[in-house]
């Protein structure tokens, strides 16, 4: 799930910034300056948003906070240098803020061989490269292209993503059709946890399509959609909203929703996630997420054993966790043979179940 996108360079003039809307998305940002290009993030719906200051001064700014359970917070920044603009030790400062876990995405059209490889450093990519070695920024940068120069198509990677008090991974550049610059992906870990950090909601239930009430949904898909159509606002958006909205409604009453894939967790976890966030000694600490690693370790083991004691050669379950095993260790041959003699799948399946 993506949870937020950093945008640089958008040149909205003020009516479209404040217009600007995205299904599923919050917006914060400001229009571009008279000589610059503007700066925006997208934040997922339902993440606490916390607004920063409005900045229109070198370098063109957004900031915001998401604040997320467990009194967990995670500060992001948009920034956008121009190509005239100065990249000084001022104005890279701007970008800091308070202490805590901090990733800035920016277009500083500046270059340095230690983030990019296809040009030769410049003066503005040094004064970056020392200033991050003085903040203890790490630079998240993978060393591919983030730019692609109309005409010649030239590359080179004047984008830069840093980050501090968090771990930055599968950071990845992939070229667009439609412009000269490339989408920038990567994964945000915070905090001592394993886990991704993410917004806090609740898992939706599957639906159970193999109980859908098809001819019924059909007929009542049809006849809210007509019913909608009559009565929505004139204009594309207004339309699809109203289409959606009465296929979801004709959903809710001709599918059913199934229990779920039971989550891989113990009724110990809640009370061993909030004494991990409470404890304030280090050492007890680590003992603590030691502990719920063994916790689930055991969960996992325990269920492991459960799934062996139920294993049958005429139980679907068996065959997939044959394959499950074979797979990520595939055999130099494909068939499987003892003594000379091919084994099928229902023989190892067997073989499995009288382990």
């Amino acid at each position: 799930m993506v949870l937020f996108r950093l945008l640089q360079e958008t040149h909205l003039a003020s009516a479209e910034c404040a217009a600007l809307k995205i299904g599923g998305y919050q917006h914060v940002g400001h229009a571009r300056a008279p000589h610059g290009g503007g700066a925006s993030i997208l934040v997922r719906e339902r993440v606490g948003v916390e607004m920063g200051v409005l900045e229109k001064k070198v370098p063109e700014r957004k900031t915001v906070t998401l604040r997320f359970l467990s009194n967990v917070s995670f500060k992001i920044a948009s920034a956008y240098f121009h190509r005239k603009a100065d990249v000084s030790s001022e104005s890279l400062d701007t970008l800091l803020g308070a202490s805590g876990p901090l990733v800035v995405g920016s277009d500083v059209n500046s270059h340095h061989v230690a983030r990019d490889p296809l040009r030769p450093s410049d003066d503005k990519g040094a004064r970056m490269a020392d200033w991050c070695v003085q903040n203890d920024l790490s630079i998240a940068n993978a060393g591919s292209a983030t730019r692609r120069q109309p005409g010649t198509a030239a590359l080179s990677s004047p984008n830069i993503t840093l980050c501090r008090d968090c771990e930055i991974s599968n950071w990845k550049s992939t070229l667009r059709p439609d412009s000269d610059r490339y989408w920038i992906a990567f994964d945000a870990l915070v905090g001592t946890s394993l886990d991704a950090i993410g917004p806090s909601k609740h898992a939706r239930a599957p639906y159970a399509w193999n109980k859908a009430r098809w001819n019924e949904f059909r007929k009542l898909s049809d006849e809210f959609i007509f019913r909608g159509m009559k009565k929505s606002a004139k204009g594309a958006d207004a339309m699809n909203e109203a289409v959606t909205r009465r296929i979801r409604m004709a959903a809710k009453r001709t599918i059913t929703k199934g229990k779920g894939v039971a989550p891989f967790w113990t009724p110990q976890m809640p009370e061993l996630d909030k004494m991990v966030q409470e404890c304030t000694n280090k050492r007890k600490r680590d003992a603590l997420i030691q502990w719920r690693r063994k916790v689930l370790a055991d969960t996992a083991l325990g269920r492991w054993k459960e799934n062996v004691a139920k294993l049958s050669a005429t139980d679907s379950a068996s065959w997939n966790l044959v394959k499950s095993m074979n797979a990520p260790r595939p055999l130099t041959s494909p068939v499987l043979a003892v003594d000379g003699h091919p084994l099928t799948k229902h023989h190892q399946a067997q073989a499995l179940a009288n382990m």
